[in-house]
């Protein structure tokens, strides 16, 4: 039975080129992991996914899916060469950029974007406008990459979730304008506390997010009331008027408390669900026993 090869929409193939971007940017000077990660997306998204990548790298489009997966492989080969010439390991752009400049003979003076230029093209495609933020499009690609990195090398991390406290009265009070501040400064505050490793997203409206890598619940609840503190001695003034914010978080854990995006979503939304029943402006571990509660 002959099965007719998968025509990719602009969305699908949108898609993929978002989910290559977060293991270029994960992976950005490390060809060995980034190989490694690749393989596993070529699992579910086919040999597309290194016609992207060169696709990414070159800005040109190769029509035969063969020919752009042989040029991965020789790229990584060339990279170690790379690496036992020069002593050092090479980045997966500078080994590209090498191999069509000097090893493959297509390529008189290939056209290299730097990964930084290609992020800032597509920069709007996975950042929040408001916030500067990952967007919700990008935090659930990044849920499942690490599912899937935890998964395959034994390891957890946690899943912070935020709510402000009282977000709507503060816009119906004094305005969307002002709202738009509270968010901004919240944003700030946690792209200031976070680590380099951590992923803060915004998940909407006043919902924000963070993902903690190898970090256990109980090191991720010291993270959350570190800023949840740190919000609460935030003040803004408005006219007249002292603003003061605070949050509510909940804290699910891969993978003690669930193993799937959706899951793990929805066991830290309902624990800051019970974080605001208690009163707000504090952090709630998932548990079954709080859950029944």
């Amino acid at each position: 039975m002959h099965i007719p090869a998968i025509k990719f929409t602009p969305l699908t193939m949108d898609a993929l080129k978002n989910k290559i971007v977060l293991l270029l940017t994960e992976n950005s000077q490390d060809i060995n992991a980034l190989h490694n990660e690749l393989q596993e997306l070529e699992k579910s998204d086919g040999e597309e996914v290194y016609q992207k990548l060169l696709e990414i790298f070159l800005n040109k489009f190769f029509p035969s899916l063969t020919d752009c997966k042989q040029h991965w492989l020789n790229i990584v080969d060339h990279a170690e060469a790379l690496r036992l010439e020069l002593g050092r390991r090479v980045s997966p752009a500078t080994a590209a950029a090498d191999y069509f400049t000097f090893s493959h003979n297509g390529f008189k003076s290939p056209k290299l974007i730097e990964l930084n230029d290609y992020e800032q093209m597509t920069r709007h495609t996975y950042q929040d406008c408001l916030t500067h933020l990952y967007n919700r499009r990008y935090f659930d690609h990044a849920l499942d990459s690490e599912i899937h990195r935890a998964k395959r090398h034994g390891l957890e991390f946690s899943l912070l979730f935020i709510d402000l406290d009282k977000f709507k009265r503060i816009n119906d009070t004094y305005g969307h304008s002002v709202g738009d501040l509270v968010l901004k400064t919240v944003s700030e505050t946690i792209l200031n506390l976070k680590r380099q490793e951590d992923l803060a997203a915004r998940y909407g409206g006043e919902e924000l997010v963070l993902i903690l890598p190898q970090t256990s619940k109980e090191q991720s609840y010291t993270v959350a009331e570190r800023l949840r503190e740190k919000i609460e001695k935030t003040t803004l003034q408005h006219e007249d008027n002292s603003l003061s914010i605070t949050m509510s978080g909940g804290i699910a854990h891969y993978p003690s408390d669930a193993r799937k995006s959706h899951e793990l979503i929805q066991l830290a939304d309902e624990a800051v669900y019970r974080a605001k029943k208690n009163g707000r402006n504090q952090i709630v571990m998932y548990s079954i026993e709080t859950a029944n509660q």
